[in-house]
């Protein structure tokens, strides 16, 4: 099975246009938080940011998905 098949799962919504748009952002010098956990702490989480002047997205993403992204390579700078 391809390594994007762990990430983009049909119980997945986020998509590969996702996944590049993103990239872009970070290579623009942008940042980016991700926040994992139940919907009500990611909900606080999101409100917080949103209230700090960030652009916020949520997207479900798979326990598989999870820890896939846990095992893969690290990326050194």
């Amino acid at each position: 099975m391809p390594a994007r098949d762990h990430l983009f799962d049909s119980r997945s919504d986020l998509s590969t246009d996702d996944v590049a748009r993103i990239g872009a952002e970070l290579e623009a010098g942008h940042a980016a938080i991700a926040v994992i956990g139940r919907r009500r702490r990611a909900e606080r989480a999101v409100v917080g940011l949103t209230d700090l002047g960030g652009k916020t997205e949520s997207h479900r993403i798979t326990r598989r998905a999870l820890q896939y992204a846990a095992s893969a390579p690290k990326i050194e700078p």
